[in-house]
């Protein structure tokens, strides 16, 4: 069977490199951040065949261009432009004689040599230029300096909210929340671990203005250049606003899309970026059409947040926002309504995926307003194909002990229709496939899950008893899954959850139903890499071979893989393994000899473009045939679960050597039972709960004045309210001794 038997749906040029693999996870650092250097990788294979370029398509007229999809027309004209003047009424135009008027002058940006590749191009020159985008970008809103503080920081709203003159001009009505435009970080990187990037120019909240930032606060920016975009798009000034669109996304998980934008060679675009890939505008030169410069400029900075990509849906606080909202439980970080007005509070971000395009997965615990329960609440964008794949999957495992039930779904609306990353795309039907670079595309619809219960990752376990229980219970509850014909496909931690000491399934993104009268499901192979079982992914890395060997114009023949039960058990043995070797203690303390050499195949995380599939299933084949490599690296904490280790691997590598045998659930039953009757009973240790730091003391706003937010300004109302006796704590529940 080849490919023509199965489709590579919505597949990138990564999974394409993987032979069409269904991967949870292309991999990134245990930390849970990306590097430069791994973010340069994931953003030239997820963005290759997902960009519309508008410069390349035939026929294209400005009138269809998403910059005006996403920009209103004004009412604005040349005069108004020129009246406005530099920081103070009798300072110099910022606009004449047809040019704007750049005669401010900048110091050089400090580079790094790390980040030069993604750094924008700027001239000495160039950086009068920057300067003076900084000032009109905010003398076109006040005509003067932030009354408040430097020369790089303006309250770029202020004028058009106090102006009568200018405000009826805009076509759009002006928000209540303040923003403003500011240079602060075009010299110095805006604070991230582990990734330091400087936007020439970025749009905070005015009420963040006196705190620290970070790309949590980053709300659009705009990168200048003298490069000409045009000519190629292989330059720093793309890649860097792809890596800062990328990082807002990561913290910003609850956008619909980031919108930035590019002054590159005095052409204006628009760089739009979904959860399907970017689309660049037609470029608008600045000189020739400043009241489009303007209109963007305004529009970014006074409409409605949601014209900024913010999912008027959910709300996010921020530190001035949290607590404000009476109607939500005590200590909410925000709400998310669904589709029947029921407004539920956000208690905290669970989890959210480093990944830019594909399901841009957040993973939320709600309170419900009505039984001021818990639940795990799951936001992500799945492909058309496989819309309600999860929800299926989850009715027909409903009642399977250790699975996490089903409550409640249903698709994000956005304008009363389903939220898709296909609407905004739908200008372009007209135009040539050849010409649009986003042969790739996948139309992927916005969904949320509501589940129960709401847990733990499962590093937070409580004891060594606790943890080992778990992992028999996984093994019974993937029995009971098959025997209901739905195999996970996907296992990996991320995967499980722990709730009051019980360890639970999650994530049926990738699970596949087996087909009556079969063993198995067919896919290109599904998995996170450094889980996946040694014949999954020696399959994968024939594919790959065939691919590399296969001329660009032609269809690579590839072969379907067979993923049966054993490889599930497999990859619950590495993700045991991993847990041995990285824990010296209880609620994810890791142990002091961890790194990741010690369990080679862990590596894949971050250099799986390098390494490869086949290098990971060396890896794993090596370690899987020694008999001490594995127990020689158990921490010190699980040293009495070296004969589990080594029992359990066993069972892999005699079926790796004798084809004919296999490994069922019994097996693995066997060898946990016996292992935990033996096992002595030990004391849970609690979770630790961090001392809180005392909040920086700042004024309190204003009644009158409005609370930024991270989506619409106003709290849906249901009418209900919290009592004040309940009080804030610890998300976590209280662990319980578990019996064997």
């Amino acid at each position: 069977m080849t490919t023509s038997s199965l489709e590579l749906t919505g597949a990138t040029s990564f999974d394409l490199y993987l032979c069409g693999a269904s991967l949870s996870s292309a991999g990134f650092p245990p930390l849970g951040g990306r590097t430069v250097n791994t973010v340069k990788g994931l953003l030239k294979s997820e963005l290759d065949g997902h960009v519309i370029d508008e410069s390349g398509l035939s026929n294209m007229k400005f009138t269809n261009s998403i910059f005006r999809a996403l920009i209103p027309i004004s009412k604005l004209q040349i005069r108004h432009i020129q009246k406005i003047r530099y920081h103070k009424k009798d300072g110099a135009p910022v606009y004449a004689q047809g040019k704007w008027n750049f005669n401010r002058r900048k110091k050089n940006k400090t580079r790094d040599s790390e980040n030069d590749a993604t750094e924008t191009d700027i001239t000495n020159d160039l950086r009068a230029e920057l300067k003076a985008l900084d000032s009109h970008a905010s003398t076109i809103f006040s005509q003067g300096t932030d009354r408040l503080g430097s020369d790089n920081e303006f309250n770029g709203s202020w004028a058009l909210r106090n102006r009568s003159g200018y405000a009826p001009k805009l076509s759009l009505p002006i928000s209540p929340i303040e923003r403003y435009w500011s240079a602060e970080f075009a010299n110095s990187p805006i604070p991230d671990p582990y990734n330091t990037q400087k936007p020439d120019v970025a749009l905070f909240y005015y009420k963040n203005k006196s705190r620290e930032k970070r790309w949590v606060d980053v709300l659009s920016f705009v990168e200048h250049t003298s490069s000409n975009l045009s000519l190629s798009h292989d330059l720093a000034v793309y890649w860097g606003s792809a890596t800062k669109a990328y990082l807002i996304m990561r913290e910003q998980p609850w956008h619909r899309f980031v919108l930035a934008y590019s002054i590159c060679a005095d052409d204006l675009r628009a760089h739009y970026f979904d959860r399907s890939g970017l689309i660049l505008s037609l470029p608008t030169p600045i000189h020739k059409f400043p009241i489009r410069v303007t209109e963007a400029i305004a529009s970014t900075a006074l409409a409605d947040p949601q014209h900024l990509g913010l999912d008027p849906t959910i709300h996010m606080c921020i530190a001035d926002c949290q607590g404000t909202h009476s109607s939500l439980a005590v200590g909410a970080k925000g709400w998310v309504v669904n589709n029947s007005g029921k407004t539920y509070s956000i208690m905290d971000v669970l989890w959210k995926s480093q990944g830019f395009f594909c399901h841009g997965t957040v993973c939320y615990c709600i309170r419900d307003p009505d039984d001021r329960k818990d639940y795990a609440m799951k936001d992500c964008w799945v492909p058309e194909a496989k819309r309600y794949h999860e929800v299926n999957v989850l009715e027909r495992v409903k009642g399977i002990p250790n699975v996490v039930q089903l409550v409640d779904h249903w698709d994000v609306m956005y304008d009363g229709q389903p939220d898709c990353t296909a609407r905004i795309r739908e200008r372009y039907q007209w135009s040539d496939p050849d010409d649009r670079g986003d042969h790739r595309f996948c139309n992927r619809f916005h969904q949320r899950l509501v589940m129960t219960p709401c847990g733990d990752p499962l590093s937070d376990f409580s004891s060594r008893k606790e943890l080992i229980c778990a992992f028999h219970d996984f093994v019974i509850a993937h029995r009971l899954m098959i025997e209901c014909g739905v195999l996970h496909g996907d296992l990996s931690p991320n995967n499980f959850i722990i709730h009051e000491g019980i360890g639970y399934f999650i994530d049926f993104d990738h699970a596949g139903f087996i087909e009556e009268g079969k063993a198995c499901t067919v896919s290109f192979g599904t998995g996170t890499i450094p889980y996946i079982s040694m014949c999954v992914l020696k399959m994968m890395s024939k594919n790959v071979e065939t691919v590399k060997k296969t001329a660009a114009d032609t269809t690579p023949q590839l072969q379907p893989i067979e993923h049966y039960a054993h490889d599930d058990l497999k990859s619950m043995f590495y993700i045991f393994c991993e847990f041995v070797l990285k824990y010296g203690g209880a609620h994810g303390l890791v142990a002091l000899i961890w790194d990741k050499l010690v369990m080679p195949w862990s590596e894949a995380y971050e250099n799986l473009g390098v390494s490869g599939l086949l290098t990971t299933f060396l890896s794993k084949k090596g370690a899987i045939s020694e008999d001490d490599f594995l127990m020689d690296r158990v921490s010190e904490y699980f040293s009495e679960f070296k004969p589990l280790v080594n029992e359990w691997r066993s069972q892999i590598h005699l079926m790796e050597i004798n084809t004919e045998k296999t490994i069922i659930h019994d097996h693995i039953l066997q060898i946990l039972v016996t292992f935990i009757a033996k096992l002595e009973d030990e004391t849970p240790i609690p979770t630790p709960i961090p001392i809180p730091i005392p909040a920086q003391p700042h004024p309190r706003p204003q009644s009158h004045i409005p609370q930024p937010t991270a989506g619409p300004s106003t709290l849906p109302r249901t009418g209900t309210t919290w009592p004040s006796t309940n009080q804030p704590g610890p998300r976590r529940s209280q662990r319980l001794t578990r019996r064997t």
